[in-house]
């Protein structure tokens, strides 16, 4: 069975590429601090803080006025976003991504902590044999007014481990703006960088190539035993870019069906002869 073992490297060098030094007003710049300062210090969500938030209304958001905006919806919901947001408020909006963040711990907090009018947000949410998780969380908060007295909205659309701001720019520099409040309480709950690693599988929905990760229990497994000849040496190469601390390791298992990408060559099947009726028990390698 053979592997293909990808490091993944960063090719951009932010510091030396992104930043540049204007000698008429003694500032650096750079890509952390051109929109929003990376800098803003994250605070732990309280009912003190949440106070100076104002919740909004999903409503018009969420409403489908033609069957283009049913169709957007289901292809892409971060696209149906932006594209409500121009038509309800005006103005394109921007977008701020922050990923890796706990929603669990985030959504828990902020229900926790605020009383959330049910027509602040949208939700769709997943019950598996009674674990409860919630799929998505589109929420609305009031930043201002519009010319016409409308009231503007940002909105937060968390999704997986990630958390998408659609707002107006101009909350971009006021540091107590809900924008930089919510970038504060948010970055709370971001997973730290360093990490233990961790195995992802990648798959695809309809905005791309996305991942999940999982939990594996550690056991104790006889490979010459249980699995195929050679297994030994590509379970050791897998393992070993699995736990390389340079950078992130991508492992593909290639192979045509049935020569063991996923199942032991020893896994006991049963068949069932159409005509005859018997059953028979056989090894998956027979079939290969």
């Amino acid at each position: 069975m053979p592997t293909r073992n990808f490091k993944v490297d960063d090719y951009f060098d932010e510091e030396n590429e992104l930043n540049s030094y204007d000698k008429t007003i003694n500032k650096k710049y750079s890509i952390k601090n051109i929109f929003i300062d990376s800098k803003i210090k994250k605070q732990k969500i309280t009912k003190e803080l949440l106070k100076n938030i104002e919740w909004g209304n999903v409503e018009d958001i969420m409403d489908y006025e033609s069957g283009f905006d049913g169709y957007l919806g289901a292809y892409s919901e971060s696209e149906f976003f932006s594209y409500r947001y121009k038509k309800v408020h005006g103005i394109i909006p921007e977008v701020l991504i922050l990923r890796n963040v706990n929603t669990e711990k985030l959504v828990t907090e902020l229900f926790k902590n605020s009383d959330i009018p049910s027509k602040a947000y949208y939700k769709s949410i997943q019950d598996n044999q009674g674990t409860i998780t919630l799929s998505l969380l589109f929420l609305s908060i009031k930043s201002g007014e519009t010319s016409e007295n409308i009231d503007e909205n940002m909105y937060l659309y968390i999704d997986s481990d990630e958390v998408w701001i659609y707002y107006n720019s101009k909350l971009e520099k006021d540091p107590i703006s809900p924008l930089n409040i919510m970038i504060s309480l948010i970055k709370y709950y971001v997973e730290p960088k360093i990490t233990k690693n961790k195995i992802y599988v990648v798959y695809q929905d309809n905005g791309g190539f996305q991942k999940t990760g999982f939990k594996i229990k550690k056991v104790n497994v006889n490979l010459e035993e249980n699995y195929n000849d050679g297994f030994v040496e590509v379970s050791k190469e897998i393992v070993d870019g699995l736990n390389s601390k340079d950078k992130t390791n991508l492992v593909i298992l290639s192979g045509a069906p049935g020569v063991g990408k996923c199942v032991v060559g020893n896994t006991k099947i049963k068949i069932r002869n159409k005509k005859t009726g018997i059953v028979k028990e056989i090894n998956i390698k027979d079939l290969m």
